[in-house]
């Protein structure tokens, strides 16, 4: 068997935060991320028919998956709070409200 045979028989199976990165780039990973946690919080919202508990658990534990990685801005009055700051550009901030938006 040659090598490379082998070390794409002993890749990770499941895709990392580091091999998201390296393969889409920051800005998709995050963008990925942020259409993930949004969509399971829209299902949260529904799942509970609105129950401010359930809905309050389940920005909790978005919070604790998404956080780390993008900062978890689900509610865009975050996002536009980050840009006031000068952590985003306004083009950023545009691209993140369509891909919330899609």
């Amino acid at each position: 068997m040659d090598e490379g045979h082998l070390q794409s028989a002993n890749a990770p199976r499941i895709p990392t935060f580091d091999n998201c990165m390296r393969w889409f780039g920051y800005t998709a990973t995050v963008f990925l991320y942020e259409f993930i946690g949004t969509f399971f919080l829209v299902c949260g919202i529904i799942a509970t028919k609105g129950n401010p508990i359930g809905i309050g658990l389940t920005l909790f534990f978005l919070l604790l998956l998404g956080g780390p990685v993008t900062g978890a801005h689900y509610n865009p009055a975050v996002s536009v709070g980050v840009l006031i700051n000068n952590s985003w550009s306004v083009k950023r901030l545009i691209q993140f409200f369509n891909m919330l938006a899609a």
